[in-house]
């Protein structure tokens, strides 16, 4: 006949489990807009009869995600492949905008009316009218030469800029993945699953495949020179403190660490991102909502990291003040200098716009860009902390 405490502690752990299966419910509808989030199921199981074979209740198993393995394989599998397709349809079009052919005035129209002219030329040699038409269109072909030539110029030095964000952003995310690996073996050592940790490590392999689309571009169509350009970038890293921008070579220690550079240099990175998908050159435009997309999922992660940190008041405010001084100051630093030339002139050209630029009623202060946007994002700063 069963005792007391053992008819007492099969109730327990009944309690015990229901109550977890509330709290991954709880976990699973907060998640829901999570990038990258896998559902979580609580499963249960008879447990072991006693010696003399009576029933002993249920007992719950490691909580699990849920999610298809088969599929999960395939979309790793082919991600990159589509991203390196992506990548070269974008550029292709681009190339096809520079050379213009569309419109009937592009490379090969001048190259036509160079050819006419001497051949009406050859028909008239003594004509000066013929002489003169020589002249003008070939002048206008050296004029589309050059023109061409400056223009996929400026479009490898595009390539080159987008390049060297993508390495940085891959180095990153091969160590983030490297230390979601550490952290799911010491977690799952005891015999726990780490099921967020597993969400987050396939997120950042998701990512990781932008950057290659970008490798993977300067490799394939700008020969050696492009392969010479990759491998000094990837030879940038955090640890010798080579990369180009400062933030990223500062070290990040624990948590409160990371959280804080999530939700202060992500959000910078959310203000670049957004000033340039006002773009006037509209591929570089259209690319910026996946991006953005992305960030609002470091953004979270940092957000939800610091208000839990709070919430629990167990880490001093002076600690937390302490980080908090170290990451604003870097993220108002990546905005760039006062009276910037460069940030007046890439507004001009229509490279990029205000971070406002659809809601702002005022025309730009062109000479105090770098300082509009760097006060709307102290200022977002100032209602995360009210908030």
């Amino acid at each position: 006949m069963p005792s007391l405490n053992s008819s007492l502690n099969m109730g327990q752990r009944a309690l015990s489990m229901n109550q977890r299966a509330m709290h991954t419910s709880g976990h699973n509808i907060a998640n829901q807009q999570t990038e990258g989030f896998s559902r979580q199921q609580v499963t249960t199981q008879s447990a072991p009869a006693d010696p003399l074979g009576l029933g002993r209740g249920a007992e719950a198993q490691p909580t699990t995600r849920v999610f298809d393995h088969f599929v999960q394989k395939k979309i790793l599998q082919e991600n990159p492949r589509t991203g390196v397709f992506h990548t070269r349809e974008d550029y292709l079009n681009k190339i096809e905008m520079l050379l213009n052919e569309l419109e009937g005035n592009g490379l090969n129209q001048a190259m036509n009316d160079y050819w006419n002219a001497w051949s009406q030329l050859s028909s008239q040699p003594e004509s000066d009218a013929a002489r003169a038409q020589l002249r003008e269109v070939g002048d206008v072909l050296a004029r589309r030469f050059r023109e061409l030539h400056g223009r996929f110029e400026g479009l490898r030095h595009e390539i080159n800029g987008r390049l060297q964000q993508s390495i940085k952003q891959i180095n990153e995310l091969g160590l983030k993945i490297t230390e979601f690996n550490r952290q799911i073996l010491t977690y799952e050592s005891g015999q726990r699953n780490a099921n967020d940790l597993r969400d987050a490590r396939d997120h950042a392999i998701e990512e990781q495949r932008h950057g290659w689309q970008m490798a993977y571009l300067l490799c394939t169509f700008f020969g050696e020179q492009g392969m010479r350009e990759a491998a000094k970038l990837l030879e940038r890293n955090a640890q010798e403190g080579t990369r180009i921008l400062g933030s990223f070579n500062a070290p990040i220690d624990h948590w409160l660490d990371f959280f804080c550079f999530t939700h202060f240099i992500d959000r910078d990175g959310k203000y670049q991102l957004k000033m340039l998908s006002t773009s006037s050159f509209k591929p570089l435009a259209a690319s910026m909502g996946p991006m953005l997309k992305e960030e609002s999922f470091h953004l979270g992660t940092g957000a939800n990291g610091l208000r839990r940190i709070v919430k629990q008041g167990v880490i001093p405010c002076a600690l937390l003040q302490k980080y908090l001084n170290k990451w604003v100051s870097t993220g108002l630093d990546l905005f760039g200098t006062d009276d910037s030339t460069s940030a007046q002139w890439a507004y001009v050209y229509g490279v990029k716009g205000r971070y406002d630029e659809r809601e702002a009623q005022e025309p730009a202060d062109r000479e105090h860009l770098n300082e509009a946007s760097r006060d709307l994002y102290f200022q977002e700063l100032r209602d995360e902390m009210r908030r």
